[in-house]
This record gives C-alpha cells, sequence and structure tokens, in this order.
C-alpha cells in the first residue's frame, strides 16, 4: 500500500491502482482491517483521475467497513471525501441523502 501512495503522489495513477488493486486482493483474503483504508486510497487515486463515479462506489464501501468497525471518525473523513465527490459530479441530491443516513 505504501508504494502505491507514493506512485499517486508522483503522478503515476494507472501503477497505484494496480498496486492497490493487488493490495485489497491480499488483504481480502486474510480478512485484514486495513481493508477500508485500501478502499479510500483506491477512491482517492480514482478522484485523482476524474472518475468520479468508481471513486464515490469506493468511498460508500471505506465507509460501510469504517462503521461496522466502529471507526466514526474515518467514517466520518471519508463521508467529507464522498460529498466532495459527488459535489463533482454534481449529484447535490445524493450528497445531502448520504449525509443525513451517516451517525
Amino acid at each position: 500500500m505504501e508504494l502505491s501512495k507514493a506512485e499517486e503522489k508522483h503522478g503515476d495513477s494507472r501503477d497505484a491502482s494496480e498496486h492497490l488493486g493487488r493490495a485489497l486482493d491480499v488483504a481480502e483474503r486474510l480478512k485484514s482491517g486495513s481493508i477500508p483504508q485500501i478502499l479510500r486510497t483506491m477512491a482517492d487515486v480514482r478522484t485523482q483521475t476524474d472518475d468520479y463515479s468508481v471513486a464515490a462506489d469506493l468511498y460508500r464501501r471505506a465507509i460501510k467497513v469504517f462503521r461496522n468497525t466502529g471507526d466514526i471518525w474515518a467514517a466520518a473523513g471519508t463521508l467529507s471525501d464522498l460529498g466532495a465527490t459527488y459535489a463533482r459530479l454534481g449529484d447535490r441530491t445524493q450528497r445531502r441523502s448520504d449525509v443525513t443516513k451517516s451517525p
């Protein structure tokens, strides 16, 4: 995951996405606690490449896992990212809906 973050910071989004996909596969097989952080980072990469629909899906998945594990602060931070993504998509209705459902 650290390699993908370095690639993301240096503008290599394709390589970052590939490494994050592999990291997610391993994390899911191991039932690792790092799954929501990987999802959030994957969403960040997709946002940087203007793939907002995929980013929104990844942010929603991360929020769900953060909530299920009781990490409300991480869920809240990711919800903020999701709201910004909806704004980029021009989807104010969905943004309001997700915020009102949040804890």
